[in-house]
């Protein structure tokens, strides 16, 4: 059957949301368990950029959706390590001259 390119649209458009709920759901249990041993957000957060059951493309809107709602995420190559991410809570400047809110 051939397909058209609204038909193959739909299908990835389908394929990167239910890719991106997964990624998504994998990160927030890796940064809850991290917050939890830790008791703070305050120290950087680094998780393993292995994300092989999943497209680049997803792990790209992902990771943008993160720094959106808050985290500063940086990228780190390494050749020794792995590559990871590196997960921090963006610091929002107050009037008074204050940290974020917590």
């Amino acid at each position: 059957m051939v397909v058209t390119p609204k038909q193959l649209e739909q299908r990835v458009t389908q394929k990167v949301s239910q890719e991106a709920d997964m990624l998504e759901k994998k990160i927030d249990e890796m940064l809850e368990k991290e917050i939890m041993s830790r008791g703070s957000t305050e120290i950087p957060i680094w998780i393993d950029a292995n994300f092989s059951s999943v497209t680049p493309y997803t792990v790209k809107l992902v990771i943008e959706k993160y720094k959106a709602s808050g985290w500063d995420v940086k990228f780190h190559s390494d050749q020794r390590d792995g590559d990871s991410y590196e997960f921090k809570v963006k610091q929002y400047s107050h009037p008074q001259g204050g940290a974020y809110d917590r």
